[in-house]
């Protein structure tokens, strides 16, 4: 893939230019707002100059391969990778990707950045759907590089995996999903934490600023190195089964309180246990809990936690 049409210049589409330009790509933006092609450029030289210096900073030559279109036919001519970045409304990405899907050249790649929309809804009744799917990223992505690829039913195998790697090749880090869900995976996680967080502050168990160190002084410096899966495989002997057999019962608690039940079983914990066991050995803990406790140090000792 050698081009990449961003359809739409919101907070997404600006951040997503700004990912394959740095990745070397020729990037055409859809605009309709009337600024000038220098105008928008300077906008994202802005948003990338606090970035300088860094190691996601963006070349200053990464600019002079983004180009700005006023009409949707002249964006997409000759991209192979089309990156829909609209409002978050069903009716209009159906009909933008509608005109996406019709215009675009033959095995263009068809992607919507959709936070929480199903890709069969999207796709329904489009030209060559079999080409489409969500590749959703956090904000910003020039910044964080997880990348959900969520295909549809009919989105061929092969889409996907083009995908994928075309996301690793410019630097993100995909997660493919087996199927699609609503709000995806990374949202369902971010929603059941802070419905929580909202639980807790309304019940006047904690107040909303020390919300904030919970996850900035607490779970946000482990969570930097590792995935709580694996921070759980270090915080017991046993690694994460013996976490679960010990702790597991907390989470049935906290679950039955909000009249929900836990999905944790023993046949969960099983198939967490030797997914875990097939990528490490317990008896590399040891070393890998060192490598944790110096990664968090580091951290530690160069962020800036933000008011």
């Amino acid at each position: 893939m050698d081009d990449v049409a961003i359809v739409g210049r919101g907070i997404i589409g600006t951040s997503w230019a700004l990912v394959f330009a740095r990745a070397g790509l020729g990037v055409s933006i859809w605009d309709r707002s009337g600024l000038s092609e220098a105008k928008i450029i300077s906008d994202l030289q802005a948003s990338a100059t606090s970035l300088i210096g860094t190691n996601c900073a963006v070349p200053p030559e990464a600019f002079d391969r983004i180009r700005v279109h006023r009409e949707l036919k002249n964006v997409l001519r000759g991209a192979r990778y089309v990156q829909e970045s609209a409002p978050e409304d069903l009716a209009l990405k159906r009909e933008l990707l509608h005109q996406i899907a019709d215009a675009a050249d033959p095995g263009t790649i068809l992607a919507s950045s959709t936070s929480g929309l199903r890709p069969s809804e999207l796709a329904d009744g489009i030209a060559a759907r079999e080409r489409f799917l969500v590749v959703h990223p956090l904000t910003p992505p020039h910044l964080l590089p997880l990348t959900e690829v969520v295909p549809s039913p009919f989105t061929s195998d092969e889409v996907v995996e083009h995908t994928c790697a075309f996301m690793t090749d410019v630097g993100q880090a995909p997660v493919r999903l087996l199927r699609e869900t609503p709000g995806f995976v990374a949202n369902r996680v971010l929603g059941a934490m802070l419905n929580e967080f909202f639980h807790l502050v309304r019940e006047g168990v904690i107040r909303p600023q020390d919300v904030d160190t919970v996850i900035t002084q607490g779970f946000g410096l482990r969570w930097a190195c590792m995935g709580p899966f694996a921070a759980m495989d270090l915080n017991a002997p046993g690694g994460i089964a013996d976490y679960l057999s010990r702790y597991g019962g907390i989470f049935e608690k906290v679950a039955k309180e909000r009249n929900a039940s836990s999905a944790l079983d023993d046949a969960l914990i099983k198939t967490l246990a030797e997914s875990m066991r097939a990528e490490h050995s317990l008896e590399a803990n040891p070393a890998r809990a060192a490598l944790r406790d110096r990664a968090i140090a580091h951290v530690r000792q160069v962020r800036t936690v933000v008011p």
